[in-house]
């Protein structure tokens, strides 16, 4: 009896051990989708490219980045969707611990103002490797010449100061008046409508690099780019009974990726490394 007893108690010592630990990761309903479309054909363990068509932006590749990195850091994680309706949102349920962490990768300058929350990883985007265009109509891109950076100071740019790193590489650039509105939809409204020049935008898949928001089709000033002026890291929760053994795996993860050369080639193949404007002129301050 005693020896069927501790075999029963090694069995379920062992199964509890070898059980996955569950991750959850803040994501939107949108994103969840499309991640889930793009590992319906793809393993995580065995991911060999970033499909530009699947995951179009840094967001989406960030997210799978986080995963893969966790499972190549040696923990057996279960993956699950925490619900968010944004970006914001999500860091609070990593604050918090009702998530773990996850692929809304956070600037720096977010972690340093909030340390005792969460862990830091190494950084997924190095500072000025993270670059954007200079959105404006079909009509003023004939108009606008820029060739240097002292060009933007007689030029009006309008963004959102909630998007701090945005905001403080504008002032650093000194455009002539930089005009505040809260939303991307409102931000393109003002550049068709004339009341600022151009905004910055993240670079385009599409064929000449257009975005549309909300029936507004902007196109980048062809030749020139911003590079933003901070990093961005995953962060993960302190408060998570997981967070520790998260962390740990995915630093491991991240190390492995970063010495093959994956994260560079995610972000390029994805498109959100743009090969159109690699070559393009990078305006810094003067």
């Amino acid at each position: 009896m005693k020896k069927l007893l501790s075999a029963v108690f090694l069995g379920f010592w062992f199964s509890t051990a070898q059980a996955a630990v569950v991750v959850p990761v803040p994501v939107t309903i949108s994103d969840d989708s499309r991640i889930n479309a793009f590992l319906t054909n793809n393993s995580l363990r065995t991911l060999n490219h970033y499909d530009p068509k699947l995951l179009d932006s840094g967001g989406l590749v960030e997210q799978v980045l986080f995963r893969r990195a966790v499972l190549l850091g040696g923990l057996d994680a279960k993956f699950s969707a925490f619900i968010v309706p944004n970006s914001a949102r999500a860091r609070e349920s990593i604050r918090d611990g009702s998530a773990v962490g996850g692929g809304f990768a956070a600037w720096n300058s977010f972690y340093q103002e909030n340390t005792t929350d969460f862990y830091e990883s190494d950084a997924v985007i190095p500072v000025g490797r993270f670059e954007k265009g200079l959105y404006t109509t079909a009509q003023k891109l004939g108009q606008l010449k820029i060739k240097t950076s002292h060009d933007l100071q007689h030029l009006s740019v309008v963004s959102t100061k909630t998007w701090v790193i945005d905001w403080a590489t504008l002032e650093q650039l000194k455009f002539a008046k930089i005009m505040d509105v809260p939303t991307m939809e409102q931000q393109f409204r003002m550049v068709q409508a004339g009341w600022a020049d151009i905004t910055l935008h993240d670079f385009a898949n599409t064929p000449d690099m257009s975005v549309v928001v909300d029936g507004i089709r902007l196109y980048p000033i062809p030749g020139v780019k911003v590079a933003l002026i901070g990093s961005r890291h995953f962060i993960v929760s302190r408060k998570h009974p997981a967070g520790a053994q998260v962390f740990e795996a995915l630093q491991n993860g991240l190390k492995i990726m970063q010495k093959t050369g994956e994260i560079d080639r995610a972000f390029f193949e994805s498109g959100f490394y743009n090969m159109t404007a690699r070559n393009w002129l990078l305006l810094t301050p003067e």
